[in-house]
């Protein structure tokens, strides 16, 4: 299965604070689909090709990610993964 990605710098939200992905180690838990898990493990890619970039409501940042990466997202009173 192929996942999707971030760019490395992408803040990413811990129990500690927000913290770069580069900087997420598996001492870290990360926020995932309504609760803080605990990082089992981390990868880091080679990646050419286009990225997608869109704004949350809540932020002025822009979110990047390839592509394929899908979403957890709260529509139509449920939260659902989207691609």
């Amino acid at each position: 299965m192929e996942y999707g990605c971030f760019f490395e710098n992408e803040p990413i939200l811990t129990l500690n604070g927000t913290k770069k992905l580069k900087e997420i180690s598996n001492l870290d838990y990360v926020y995932s689909n309504g609760d803080f898990k605990a990082v089992k493990a981390t990868q880091k890619r080679a990646y050419e090709g286009k990225m997608i970039g869109f704004y949350l409501l809540s932020t002025t940042d822009q979110l990047v990610a390839t592509p394929n990466h899908p979403f957890y997202v709260y529509r139509d009173g449920e939260f659902n993964w989207i691609k």
